[in-house]
């Protein structure tokens, strides 16, 4: 048994349809393009749509982006259009907040070691948890197009890339 494609058969491979397939530049005649043209029950896919206006050409580069906000080195691109770099204003509001509390495990050490080592169990209530919490809204405007994005934020290195991103897109247009 030979290898497959290794060389021509004498007999040409049928398509599903019992149609032969047409030899290849080589002479090679194998199923590598189906015809199945009638046997499907689906119509052809229809062509693919074309790119959003809205979206950077892939030849941009991409500076910095936030969701649904793409900073590129020629504008702004937003899902409500497109705003030239010199044109574009960065506004941003942090609606973060932060709890700072006593861990549960620093309560369950301070209680369980009270009955033996008294007053330096108690130590371990000075144990502090942050945990920071919220969204930040990045909102975009120029060129008669505004867009507001949502970020969710789950911690202060979160909140702080946010603002970091933030203002490189304000340098990036200018305004710093």
């Amino acid at each position: 048994m030979s290898a497959p494609y290794s060389s021509p058969s004498s007999e040409p491979h049928r398509s599903p349809a019992g149609e032969p397939m047409p030899a290849d530049d080589r002479g090679i005649s194998a199923p590598r393009t189906w015809r199945t043209a009638g046997l499907s029950e689906h119509p052809p896919a229809a062509a693919p749509a074309p790119v959003s206006s809205t979206h950077p050409p892939e030849r941009e580069i991409r500076f910095v982006d936030f969701p649904g906000i793409e900073v590129t080195s020629t504008g702004v691109h937003t899902p409500a259009g497109t705003i030239p770099l010199d044109q574009a204003r960065f506004f941003l509001a942090d609606r973060t907040w932060t709890t700072r509390s006593t861990p549960g495990w620093a309560i369950a050490l301070a209680i369980g070691g009270f009955f033996v080592v008294t007053f330096f169990s108690l130590l371990f209530l000075l144990a502090k948890d942050e945990r920071t919490a919220g969204y930040v809204d990045v909102t975009v405007t120029g060129a008669g197009v505004s867009y507001t994005s949502s970020v969710p934020i789950a911690s202060a290195r979160a909140r702080a890339e946010i603002h970091s991103r933030w203002a490189y897109a304000q340098q990036l247009a200018g305004r710093i």
